[in-house]
């Protein structure tokens, strides 16, 4: 077992990315806590994709099928961004940021219009803490190469004082289908996945 140490984002992510090295694996699985303003990491290295079996190496060729995105009902506030190892940082962190500024907008204008600057500040502090006041929270995903760009980003709005940021970690499954050459039927295998969810919130 390794042992939890509290580490920045940054770090925790420079010690998943040696270690994988070292241990020569395809993946890592990445779990991450937050406790405070210190994120601490457990790090275990696991193999995630399975090997083929011998007769799947013999002229079979593997096609991967895109990961199923889930989808949230139209009156959700909480928005998903799903990032890929190939996303630009900052084209992420804007999106990010965008949705992060509609949900200022749309608190700021539920306070009374012709109410006076310190009954508006009160109003917004009293509705910030209601989960139904429609103050949003954003969900970013990335999984399997994307992790450590997801990492990155919830460094980059941890250091933002006006941002709360939470880590979850999953394990998603996807299917691949395996197209086997000349004779036999094709066949297809499940292909798990570590992910990891950062949720965005503004204090």
């Amino acid at each position: 077992m390794h042992p939890r140490l509290p580490l920045s984002s940054q770090q925790a992510s420079q010690q998943s990315s040696q270690q994988c090295q070292q241990a020569g694996l395809t993946t890592s699985s990445l779990r991450y806590q937050t406790v405070g303003s210190a994120l601490h990491a457990d790090v275990a290295m696991v193999a995630i994709v399975q090997p083929l079996t011998a007769r799947n190496r013999k002229g079979a060729k593997v096609q991967k099928r895109p990961l199923i995105r889930r989808q949230l009902p139209r009156s959700s506030k909480t928005p998903v961004i799903y990032v890929s190892s190939s996303t630009p940082f900052m084209s992420a962190v804007k999106r990010v940021q965008k949705h992060l500024d509609s949900s200022l907008r749309n608190v700021t204008a539920a306070a009374p219009k012709n109410a006076s600057l310190h009954s508006r500040v009160e109003a917004l502090r009293r509705r910030g803490g209601e989960p139904e006041s429609g103050a949003t929270a954003v969900t970013v995903m990335g999984t399997n190469r994307a992790v450590e760009k997801t990492l990155s980003l919830a460094s980059w709005f941890e250091q933002k004082a006006d941002c709360a940021v939470e880590l979850r970690t999953a394990t998603v499954g996807t299917v691949d289908d395996v197209l086997v050459q000349g004779e036999g039927d094709d066949e297809s295998r499940v292909r798990r996945l570590s992910c990891l969810e950062v949720v965005v919130r503004l204090k």
